[in-house]
């Protein structure tokens, strides 16, 4: 963990990619009256980094992940500790799962961690992962790219 941690914390962070259509589709979620936060098992020292680095920051209302120590690194715990925190109603809430390959084997955890509380959910199938996957976990909808995560979020 501690040589993961060493790598991540100086080289790994910056060896990433931005999804094609990511930005323009977050633009055009918080256009339409969205609050957006990030829900990452990455630790939130790191994910404020890359979200940083890309330029993302003005796009989220907040970035939370793990603490250094383990905690929150369950999707499920993480999720009912942002809903707590930024005082959300759990009917408002939707967990649009992405792909975090370095610490989650599939998008599953998403999913899961939005049916542990009650709030809906928008799989994607780009990146790791496939769609068997995220209908197997109960996702409510599915999209095949970003920018059809707008068209879906007034479904829910």
């Amino acid at each position: 963990m501690s040589l993961y941690r060493s790598r991540l914390s100086t080289i790994g962070l910056f060896e990433n990619s931005l999804y094609p259509q990511i930005p323009e589709t977050l633009k055009i979620i918080r256009a339409a009256g969205y609050q957006t936060f990030v829900a990452t098992s990455k630790p939130q020292i790191y994910a404020t980094r890359i979200i940083e680095y890309f330029d993302l920051a003005p796009l989220f209302n907040g970035v939370y992940g793990s603490e250094l120590d383990g905690n929150r690194s369950v999707k499920g715990d993480l999720i009912s500790y942002i809903i707590d925190r930024e005082s959300l109603l759990p009917s408002t809430v939707v967990m649009v799962g992405d792909s975090e390959a370095l610490l989650q084997a599939d998008r599953s955890h998403d999913i899961i961690g939005a049916k542990k509380n009650n709030i809906a959910s928008i799989g994607v199938t780009y990146g790791y992962g496939s769609r068997e996957e995220l209908e197997t976990h109960g996702a409510d909808l599915i999209a095949d790219c970003p920018k059809e995560i707008p068209t879906l979020l007034p479904l829910i």
